[in-house]
């Protein structure tokens, strides 16, 4: 074995001032070697425990022990405090039997602590947000319309965990299809949810949609991380991104896109 530092003795007596150099020096060998195994359960049995937890403990032939090994320094230069997970959800609707219960249990069981929400179908025109308590959760909604057979549609809001709320600084409806709420942190975060109009909607409809969007992001501080979430119902193809589902872009793949640009 040459100079290598060895836990037992020629006579078959434990060395236990080399075992702990042996551990460090040897840990490949030690594997499999039923005396080494042995000798170092003894000698951590009769050590107290903080030498037994000092793993960077080195001990030289000699007998004395040389400085453990420094620790490797950390290159993130910047590390996240608090995470916190975003999520967003078209609902049609939450208005059934179990559905908001639902939505809340899922929400806590996956750690979400913020889900932007459109299309709850909640009509309270009286009040500009509503707020509702799901468990331990809290939904905020900015109410939905009245279509022109008198059917409920739309609404968005947020569904935020207790967390979210004890950071919330302020919330906002802007119109029926976007909603905005600020969290604090370093930076501030600002999220939007937004709804925009279908497809099919009359082209003055979807261009006042994009510029109320437009309008509201333009006031939002530019040292703050913005977040755009929601249920935009457009539709970009091959043509305009490298990774989509859909082959073609419709009429509001093309409004989304300029909005973007």
């Amino acid at each position: 074995m040459g100079g290598r530092l060895q836990p037992v003795k020629e006579d078959g007596e434990l060395d236990y001032e080399n075992l702990i150099g042996f551990a460090s020096d040897n840990a490949s060998v030690m594997i499999g070697q039923k005396e080494g195994v042995q000798a170092l359960l003894m000698y951590l049995d009769g050590i107290n425990d903080s030498d037994a937890l000092n793993l960077n403990r080195r001990v030289s032939p000699d007998g004395e022990e040389s400085a453990p090994n420094q620790p490797t320094p950390n290159k993130h230069l910047i590390s996240c405090k608090n995470h916190s997970i975003l999520s967003t959800f078209n609902a049609r609707p939450l208005g059934s039997l179990g559905c908001l219960e639902e939505l809340g249990a899922n929400a806590e069981s996956h750690g979400i602590d913020i889900i932007a929400v459109q299309e709850h179908r909640f009509y309270h025109p009286d009040d500009i947000l509503k707020y509702h308590q799901v468990g331990s959760y809290q939904l905020v909604t900015s109410s939905a319309s009245k279509n022109t057979v008198n059917s409920t549609v739309g609404g968005i809001g947020f569904l935020l965990s207790s967390k979210a709320s004890d950071t919330l600084l302020s919330i906002e409806s802007i119109s029926p299809r976007i909603m905005v709420l600020e969290i604090d942190g370093n930076p501030k975060t600002t999220l939007v949810c937004v709804y925009s109009p279908h497809n099919s909607s009359v082209a003055d409809e979807i261009e006042n949609f994009y510029i109320t969007l437009r309008s509201t992001i333009e006031q939002v501080p530019l040292h703050n991380f913005l977040v755009i979430t929601g249920d935009l119902n457009a539709r970009l193809g091959s043509d305009e991104t490298k990774f989509t589902f859909n082959s073609k872009t419709n009429r509001n793949g093309e409004m989304l896109k300029d909005f973007l640009e």
